[in-house]
């Protein structure tokens, strides 16, 4: 009977360490799926924060790209974006045509050759003199055409989006023709406040002038039938504005 007794007492204790054995080897197992899910995890962190790492340096890199393009660009219209107003007056015949085709008057100087009469001799050498002047004077009437597809062209790399501030405040001093070279940005810091005082009254003249040029209220007749003369003039009304606000703001 005591053998029996102990003999139920070992198989107890060897069932329970084996439970107890079960049991551990369970918690291990649990431990080591927690382990790899958490290793799982974290490798997926890392993977995207590798993927963010890399789109942001891949953003970077396009971003310097087209800074540098946009830059190359600007420079490389930097003389038509400050071009002074033509003389039209030095200007040959074929010049004026020439001039007014890329304003987009061919069809009103095809108008004004087809109106002329046809002559020979004297009369052909009177006619051509007449028909110099008058595309003289419609050049001269389209000079505000010319101004104000300028201050488009400059409004296009204010507003582009790869500009950067220094590019926006050159594009804006070429707009009113100044020298690029004394821009805010490259300047001393030590300028007096007298010289940037007399930097925004000459900004606030020329705005002046060329606010009358191209305003949209005041469209020469010659160009008024142009297709889109209007929103073009108060396009180029509103780069002017844009172009005045950022100087006169840079200078304070």
């Amino acid at each position: 009977m005591a053998v029996y007794g102990t003999s139920c007492h070992i198989s107890s204790s060897s069932s329970w360490r084996q439970q107890q054995q079960e049991r551990a080897r369970q918690q291990q197992e649990q431990a080591h799926r927690q382990q790899q899910r958490e290793e799982a995890r974290q490798q997926r962190r890392e993977q995207a924060w590798r993927q963010q790492d890399e789109q942001a340096r891949q953003q970077r890199r396009q971003q310097q790209y087209q800074q540098a393009r946009h830059g190359a660009g600007l420079q490389a219209a930097a003389a038509e974006l400050s071009a002074p107003e033509p003389d039209v007056r030095s200007m040959s015949e074929a010049e004026l045509r020439a001039f007014l085709e890329t304003l987009g008057m061919s069809a009103v100087v095809a108008h004004l050759d087809s109106a002329a009469p046809c002559k020979r001799g004297s009369s052909a050498a009177a006619a051509a003199s007449s028909s110099m002047a008058v595309l003289l004077q419609l050049a001269q009437h389209c000079l505000p055409l010319w101004e104000a597809q300028r201050l488009v062209r400059c409004s296009k790399f204010m507003s582009s989006s790869r500009a950067t501030a220094c590019a926006r405040e050159a594009v804006a001093r070429m707009v009113f023709r100044l020298d690029v070279s004394s821009s805010s940005s490259s300047s001393s810091s030590s300028s007096s406040s007298s010289s940037g005082s007399v930097q925004v009254r000459e900004v606030r003249k020329r705005f002046k002038v060329l606010a009358l040029t191209v305003h949209p209220d005041k469209i020469p007749k010659f160009v008024q039938p142009a297709s889109g003369s209007q929103e073009l003039f108060t396009e180029a009304f509103e780069a002017l504005q844009q172009a005045h606000e950022l100087l006169v703001h840079s200078c304070r």
